[in-house]
């Protein structure tokens, strides 16, 4: 189960889909950095409106009608509120409400710079008509000619961070995100609007900071769940897109991988589905054609097989009579000659005789009248026949029942039971057992021999396939034993499989339980 799932296209394909989208994902955030100078500090607190922006602008106003007292007691409450600490400190450094905490050094260089508020638009400058200067209205005593007036002072320029600054602030117009070690703290601020003069600060605004252990604030930096959300919703609409499709593909080359292993089995009779217009359409139409020129070719490969063994039968058996007449009126010098080609006669006989079975046996449209067959009596009479000697102990319940054709299923054990007889009856016992499995009875033939390799077991029910090249008669056999004994068991709808025991050999015959 394991190495089907491992080895599973369908897996492999979601698992291509969940990969697919990690890379699109990262490729659209370094896009976004390399674009737009991304900071991830900087995205974490002050993109849309975030929830810091929206308290800083609720507790500046209501700071405002609040002693000193009072400012600590708000800035306690909403601390508690969001599990953070929340201090209001001077662009300059001095603390003026809160809690009594001092600032680390990159976070007081990020106070001090001088972003807030944007600065006054100058003084309109005097314009001259017909040689006076006019000025604004003023005391009579400043009227006359307009000094001239001293040049402005260039502005200075923002440094966009503090010199020496290692930390990992995010800079900011409205605010930053400092995060510092031992311990780790994250240290927001944003400037508001602040003036209470018996606090000594005379309207020049400050800077409300905010200090938590977690990087969201617990929630008041940045909230993950839109984007849990997102990603979320992303994956569930990639996963009902994708999932149909390939449910579909895979379903439809299950169906191409069955119909390809039941063709190899001899069954061709199976089609696949051929709605589909792709190359998978196009190939299910080839298995099916395919399955249909196999099945014409074996068809009449044996019915030709039948013909001709049943033309051979007359003539040989022409030829035993003829040679037993021959020996009775022979010199009894030649009845070695003669014996031996009886012996080939024979053989030829046998094997006329099995051609016939095979290929009655496999033609599709010969009517089988499958019956209840008691198991047992019909495996003692085919060993008492085919054991010739060997012993042979048979285990199984005396009432177990199959439902089978009787003569097919006794040829099919009484090959099977020679042929464990010839190769493996010096080994040891032969035992022949069987078992009531669901709706399933499993008839096993097992003999103490060498086996066979472990790459051939597939093979050897094939017709005419021989594990040794040599077919002299110490030998025997004519690769049609086993070959008869499938198209027997599967005429009857069942199934029969090898197995090597190590040592040991063993046929397996599955048959419907009645």
């Amino acid at each position: 189960m394991k190495l089907q799932l491992r080895s599973s296209l369908y897996l492999k394909i979601i698992l291509w889909m969940l990969l697919n989208l990690a890379v699109i994902s990262g490729l659209l955030i370094g896009l976004i950095v390399l674009r737009y100078q991304f900071d991830p500090d900087r995205f974490l607190i002050f993109t849309q409106n975030s929830q810091f922006e929206v308290i800083s602008r609720v507790i500046a106003d209501e700071l405002r009608e609040l002693n000193a007292d009072e400012q600590n007691e708000l800035l306690d409450r909403y601390g508690k509120t969001w599990q953070i600490d929340l201090v209001l400190f001077a662009p300059h450094g001095r603390q003026l409400a809160g809690r009594p905490r001092p600032l680390p050094e990159e976070v007081r260089q990020q106070l001090q710079l001088p972003r807030f508020p944007p600065p006054e638009p100058p003084p309109e400058p005097p314009t001259e008509v017909r040689g006076f200067v006019s000025q604004p209205p003023g005391p009579p005593s400043t009227r006359g000619p307009a000094p001239p007036a001293p040049p402005a002072p260039p502005a200075p320029l923002a440094p966009l961070a503090a010199p020496g600054h290692r930390s990992g602030a995010a800079i900011h117009p409205r605010g930053f995100l400092i995060r510092t070690t031992a311990p780790t703290l994250y240290w927001a601020g944003a400037r508001i609007p602040y003036h209470n003069p018996s606090n000594g600060h005379p309207g020049r605004g400050a800077v409300l900071i905010a200090v938590s252990d977690s990087i969201t604030g617990h929630g008041l930096f940045f909230d993950p769940l839109p984007l849990v959300v997102l990603a979320t919703s992303i994956l569930l609409i990639s996963i009902i897109l994708w999932l149909p499709f390939v449910r579909r593909l895979t379903g439809t080359i299950r169906q191409l991988t069955d119909a390809t292993e039941q063709i190899a089995e001899e069954r061709f009779d199976i089609r696949v589905a051929t709605s589909r217009a792709d190359e998978l359409g196009r190939l299910g139409r080839a298995v099916n054609h395919l399955a249909e020129r196999l099945d014409g070719f074996v068809k009449g490969q044996k019915r030709f097989l039948g013909d001709i063994s049943h033309e051979l039968n007359t003539p040989l058996a022409r030829m035993g009579i003829a040679l037993e007449i021959l020996e009775e009126r022979s010199n009894p010098n030649l009845h070695h000659y003669i014996r031996d080609v009886r012996e080939e006669v024979t053989l030829m006989s046998q094997l006329v005789s099995e051609l016939m079975v095979y290929a009655r046996s496999g033609l599709k449209g010969v009517r089988i009248n499958l019956v209840v067959v008691p198991l047992r009596p019909l495996i003692e009479k085919v060993v008492g026949r085919e054991a010739g000697g060997v012993e042979v102990r048979i285990t199984m319940d005396e009432d177990l029942r199959v439902i089978a054709q009787p003569e097919l299923l006794s040829r099919a054990l009484a090959n099977i039971v020679r042929n464990a007889k010839r190769y493996a009856g010096e080994a040891g016992t032969i035992e022949v057992r069987s078992e009531g499995r669901d709706d399933l009875v499993v008839i096993s033939v097992i003999d103490q021999g060498p086996g066979i390799p472990d790459n051939q077991l597939d093979r050897i029910f094939d017709p005419f396939y021989r594990l040794e090249d040599d077919r002299a008669r110490e030998t025997g056999g004519t690769g049609l034993g086993l070959a008869i004994v499938r198209t027997c068991v599967e005429a009857g709808g069942g199934r029969v499989t090898a197995h090597n025991h190590h040592p040991g050999f063993e046929i397996r015959i599955e048959l419907p339980r009645p």
